[in-house]
């Protein structure tokens, strides 16, 4: 009886090896296997009511289950070389996750390139928009600036199925690093269905332009010492002040 299991294990073990010898293998599904098993009656005999997982997990099997955490119908098989490309796969398919669901905006404030010396700000808060020109002082609170090391200019936002897995990998583990940075939730940067088109024709018709946001038709009543620094310009000076985003954020806190 065990010599027909460990016949069936050591078949099957062969069939996955081969299996990641090809180019570009993705992941052996534990479904995809089983039927590949009962196609060629590879099934032992004395099967009785063990699952496939319980027959190619016992302690003398170098078969492999792994499953993935987020996702309990995902069950792959492998042998101990071969793990590490399976675990790196579901990796990669949990970044795919996380970048397909933020709101346009968001992504590509962390692709889009910007010239030398200059910054890239993200409003945290629906409608999302990114800038990379300082934000105005009423504005200051709703944005974060996002340091070039969490960046990756260059790679399309607008393709992320087309990214290769381990630049997915690298994007989204430096949005989840910024956020945590930031105290910002990643969950609370995801789109909104109803509201992404438009919040992408914002971001693109004015923060994510060269020359930014128009001014609105009216500035509310200076409520901080950065405001009444403004408002204490003529407009063509107050359009020319650069200040820098550790002190703007330090005069916009002070009444």
């Amino acid at each position: 009886m065990e010599a027909a299991r460990q016949e069936f294990r050591k078949r099957v073990a062969e069939y996955v090896r081969d299996h990641y010898k090809k180019e570009n293998s993705r992941p052996l599904l534990l479904a995809e296997l089983g039927s590949i098993i009962t196609n060629n009656q590879w099934w032992p005999e004395d099967r009785g009511s063990q699952s496939l997982a319980e027959l190619l997990s016992e302690p003398s099997s170098e078969l492999q289950i792994i499953r993935d955490p987020d996702t309990p119908a995902y069950v792959a098989v492998a042998v101990p070389e071969t793990r590490d490309l399976v675990e790196k796969a579901i990796e990669a398919r949990h970044a795919a996750t996380l970048l397909s669901g933020l709101a346009k905006p968001v992504l590509v404030a962390f692709c889009v390139a910007n010239p030398s010396g200059t910054k890239v700000y993200l409003r945290t808060k629906p409608p999302f928009r990114y800038s990379t020109k300082l934000p105005r002082p009423h504005e200051l609170d709703d944005y974060f600036v996002i340091e070039d090391e969490f960046r990756r200019p260059g790679l399309q936002a607008e393709r992320i199925e087309r990214m290769a897995p381990a630049d997915q990998v690298d994007l989204a583990r430096k949005i989840k690093d910024w956020a945590t940075s930031k105290g910002v939730v990643v969950q609370s940067l995801m789109r909104a269905e109803k509201t992404e088109d438009q919040a992408v024709t914002v971001e693109q018709d004015n923060a994510g332009s060269e020359e930014g946001r128009e001014a609105p038709s009216a500035l509310p009543e200076p409520r901080n010492a950065l405001e009444r620094l403004y408002a204490a310009q003529e407009p063509e000076v107050a359009a020319t002040i650069v200040i820098p985003l550790d002190l703007a954020v330090a005069l916009s806190r002070r009444p």
